[in-house]
């Protein structure tokens, strides 16, 4: 499957006056290690609590209306008489506009669980608490990449190099430290 270009379908989207944004809500419920709620978004809390705040996130998403509408969202560059053309072509029988409005409905109960999935995902993450191993395990990941993709470098430089370059990296972090993370792929200590 062709990757679409983001940056250029993002502009051809946002100049599509049929798509409508349309709002959904979800519930979320974040944890620590030990099951106790450190974060939560629900009914039933706002309920309890009388808080609007306390209630459902919501999130926003793409609602693409008519099949020459998605084919444009999709990147395609429709003249009018091909708009016209589909409009007209489908509408020649029952069946075909029962197809053509399950297509439409899959791709956006498709696009609504995608930006609902990506909005509880960022919401969980920054309210996940992170302990010195996951912390670790991450600044691990970063110095893997960092050698992997800097031909000549060394842990210790790529360390180094962060120490000097990001304020918020360990300093008291080192080859050792690096060596013990548990990362993918790879036994701790290897």
């Amino acid at each position: 499957m062709a990757k679409r270009n983001r940056v250029s379908n993002q502009t051809a989207v946002e100049t599509l006056p049929e798509v409508e944004k349309r709002t959904g809500t979800f519930e979320i419920t974040v944890r620590d290690d030990d099951k106790n709620i450190v974060y939560e978004r629900s009914i039933d809390l706002a309920v309890k609590t009388g808080n609007v705040e306390d209630g459902p996130v919501p999130f926003t998403f793409d609602f693409v209306p008519s099949l020459a509408t998605l084919l444009k969202y999709l990147g395609a560059d429709l003249s009018e008489d091909q708009e016209t053309f589909l409009q007209e072509a489908l509408k020649g029988s029952e069946k075909t506009g029962e197809a053509v409005a399950k297509l439409l409905k899959g791709f956006n109960d498709a696009t609504e669980a995608t930006a609902q999935r990506n909005a509880y995902s960022a919401l969980y993450q920054s309210k996940k608490p992170r302990d010195v191993e996951s912390i670790t395990n991450t600044w691990a990941g970063m110095i893997r990449g960092m050698v992997a993709n800097t031909p000549g470098s060394t842990v210790q430089s790529c360390i180094d190099t962060l120490k000097t370059a990001l304020p918020n990296f360990p300093q008291d972090f080192t080859v050792a430290t690096y060596n013990a993370a548990k990362l993918p792929g790879r036994k701790s200590g290897s």
